[in-house]
């Protein structure tokens, strides 16, 4: 919908920043249009606060967890690394862990960046993301 369709349907002239908060929280919502106005006309201010809120709230929850993620990985790489090969299939076993909580791209990004010794795995994974 246009913003001139916008504002006939509120009854009122918005701002091109409000007209775009608002058609962004349409899209969002799985209401009907008629819903979406009527709300929007009795709370759009609270609504638009709420919804914002909300979104800032989850994108910091979920980079806690990237950063808690990738902290713990490094974590046990270093570990992995400092001990070498004197206890065998046990660090593996975290090796793999640490590269399946990543997934392959960050794990090996990972042990590139640290300087971490890579397996057949990780230049298996290499050689077919440069193919």
């Amino acid at each position: 919908m246009t913003k001139e369709e916008f504002e006939t349907l509120v009854g009122y002239p918005v701002a091109d920043q409000e007209y775009k908060r608002a058609m962004a929280v349409y899209m969002a919502c799985s209401c009907s249009l008629d819903d979406f106005i009527k709300d929007y006309k009795a709370h759009k201010c609270d609504l638009l606060l709420d919804i914002a809120e909300s979104l800032n709230f989850e994108k910091n929850q979920k980079e806690h967890a990237n950063d808690t993620l990738l902290s713990l990985a490094e974590c046990i790489m270093s570990e992995v690394e400092d001990a070498g090969e004197n206890c065998g299939k046990h660090l593996a076993t975290l090796r793999d862990h640490a590269r399946i909580a990543l997934g392959a791209r960050h794990f090996v990004r990972l042990c590139l960046e640290k300087g971490y010794s890579l397996q057949d795995a990780d230049r298996e994974y290499l050689l077919r993301a440069l193919s």
